[in-house]
């Protein structure tokens, strides 16, 4: 044991991203006429529940509720209910976090000119493709010019050298909103096949 403590709000963060992809893949699944064993996802929503109720809302008031509503929405999902406009509430409370816009404000700073949390990842993704493989940056490219309306490929390497110089791998003191979602892009392209980034679309 190394002593480290694991904050529940965080590891229930993490848990609920990889259950939204794990729902998202059910779904294609499922509309292909596979068959999937739902035992493991209800464990993990279980074990969601479990790590919130170990959390204070007065904590990380935003963060929490952005959980909370992910949450409920997961099982709702699960269960064959509405979720109840659980999605715009959560981005909502996530942009409250994160300081990009939404369409529902529940408070927190805003910061001008931010771009949303939905266009962090992709430009994360982007990153990782544009390192792991330098052989497809023409089709990246492409790609990166219909999902973020980056111009050419000259762009997408002058926004890779900025988040290069702003990344640490300690999260905490990095200076660039890319770098959080860069260890879920890595899963997802060794744990997961995603090799292009219409796949993270």
């Amino acid at each position: 044991m190394s002593g480290t403590h694991l904050d529940p709000l965080d590891e229930a963060g993490k848990l609920l991203l990889f259950l939204a992809i794990t729902h998202a893949k059910v779904a294609v699944q499922k509309a292909q006429g596979k068959t999937v064993n739902q035992g493991n996802y209800r464990a993990a929503l279980a074990q969601v529940r479990r790590l919130l109720s170990n959390v204070s809302p007065t904590q990380d008031p935003h963060k929490f509720m952005a959980a909370k509503t992910a949450l409920e929405s997961l099982e709702a999902i699960e269960r064959g209910e509405p979720m109840l406009g659980g999605v715009e509430p959560f981005r909502g409370f996530v942009e409250g976090v994160h300081g990009g816009p939404r369409k529902i404000s529940f408070g927190g700073d805003k910061v001008t000119g931010k771009s949303t949390v939905e266009e962090a990842f992709l430009k994360a993704a982007v990153v990782v493709l544009w390192q792991k493989f330098p052989k497809r940056r023409p089709q990246l490219a492409r790609e990166a010019r219909t999902h973020l309306g980056i111009s050419n490929q000259k762009q997408v390497a002058k926004m890779v050298d900025n988040f290069n110089q702003r990344h640490d791998v300690d999260i905490a003191s990095s200076r660039t909103p890319i770098s959080i979602h860069i260890p879920v892009v890595n899963d997802l392209m060794t744990n997961h096949g995603y090799g292009c980034l219409s796949d993270f679309v």
